[in-house]
């Protein structure tokens, strides 16, 4: 491919010496080219932002004039310098460019965002070309690399991409590219479900929950954060977790975390309501008699009841020294009692939640 040439013009020498001047240009583009160093005779130049360059001071004869440029082939042409004045047109062969091959190489095709991609990049040869682009495909510019090498970016949008290593000359025109494709996926949050075998009751108030969680796109890990009212969250390998609330209160929320494979995670809640214990009413309804000699049975009526649950067991304190109290499930009962004296009795209740609750007094008199 043609690139470019030498456009060199011989100014008359004075004596036996000679000035050669000239331009580098690129035929491709038509465009002067900047840094071009050319030699001839020992001496150098550089060309300047026109591409022109100078070389004085020269001796007459055949020589072979040199130009090199980075990504350009150099170059070597023979010139002939004449005494005299005398004008010699040089015209250079065309500079070549070399395409070389590109590779690149990312350490993971696929995966789910966030997600980190290596590329390994490379060049054959690497050397004479003018620099390189990578176009990483997901709308952030274009990055200068340096090859061989590698270059680390992360993904976060989902999508398809098509990541391009590009080489070019100082000019941006482009000579060849190699590109590969990503194929990015949004990681899916687990799906949970927290259930609890009871969530109204009264304190203390024992729940058993159960978290049944999946994954759509990967697994789950045996990793559960639980997050109870007034405690610190804490990590078990357990979906199911029994919890003693000591303290009332409406809608109070209970949480557990569930990690995937990816590490991302989701919560499910439920509210969970304890109430105070209300505790049961009980009552001596009427006793008699009230007064009499010993021995005096005296019959007792008792009247109890639980606004909020049941009276599971009451009993009787007829307060005549006995060792246990008398469990009696009837409202109805007697005591006899033999020895003289004034006797206090209390009635006694316990309802479902452990509630428990005292008559007033009753007084019995046995006299002699």
């Amino acid at each position: 491919m043609s690139c470019g040439f030498f456009d060199s013009m011989i100014n008359p020498v004075q004596k036996s010496r000679a000035k050669l001047s000239g331009t580098v240009t690129d035929t491709v583009f038509n465009i002067p080219k900047a840094y071009a160093v050319v030699a001839l005779d020992g001496q150098k130049d550089t060309t300047d932002a026109s591409g022109h360059f100078i070389l004085d001071d020269l001796e007459v004869g055949h020589k072979t004039l040199e130009a090199m440029l980075s990504g350009y082939k150099p170059l070597k042409r023979e010139i002939k310098l004449e005494e005299g004045g005398n004008v010699t047109d040089v015209s250079m062969d065309t500079v070549s460019l070399v395409t070389p091959a590109l590779t690149i190489t990312p350490n993971r095709k696929s995966g789910k965002v966030p997600l980190q991609i290596q590329f390994s990049l490379a060049a054959d040869p690497e050397s004479v070309i003018s620099y390189y682009t990578l176009e990483l495909g997901d709308g952030v510019d274009t990055t200068l690399v340096q090859l061989p090498g590698q270059f680390t970016h992360t993904y976060s949008g989902a999508d398809t991409v098509v990541a391009r290593l590009k080489v070019s000359n100082f000019h941006g025109q482009e000579f060849s590219q190699k590109s590969d494709t990503i194929f990015l996926a949004v990681n899916q949050k687990p799906v949970v479900n927290l259930i609890a075998d009871d969530s109204i009751g009264k304190k203390p108030f024992t729940v058993t929950f159960i978290c049944n969680a999946s994954d759509a796109d990967g697994s789950i890990q045996n990793l559960y954060e639980w997050i109870f009212p007034d405690t610190t969250p804490f990590l078990t390998q357990s979906s199911s977790y029994q919890y003693t609330f000591d303290s009332s209160g409406q809608n109070q929320p209970v949480a557990v975390r569930v990690f995937d494979n990816d590490n991302a995670s989701n919560i499910d809640t439920l509210l969970i309501t304890v109430l105070n214990n209300t505790p049961p009413f009980v009552k001596i309804k009427d006793f008699y008699p009230p007064i009499g000699k010993k021995p005096l049975a005296v019959n007792f009526v008792a009247e109890f009841s639980d606004p909020d649950g049941e009276v599971v067991f009451f009993y009787w304190d007829f307060g005549d020294g006995s060792n246990e109290p008398t469990e009696i499930y009837d409202s109805l009962t007697s005591h006899l009692y033999i020895k003289e004296g004034a006797y206090s009795v209390y009635l006694f209740a316990v309802d479902n939640d452990g509630g428990l609750a005292q008559s007033s007094r009753a007084q019995v008199s046995v006299q002699p």
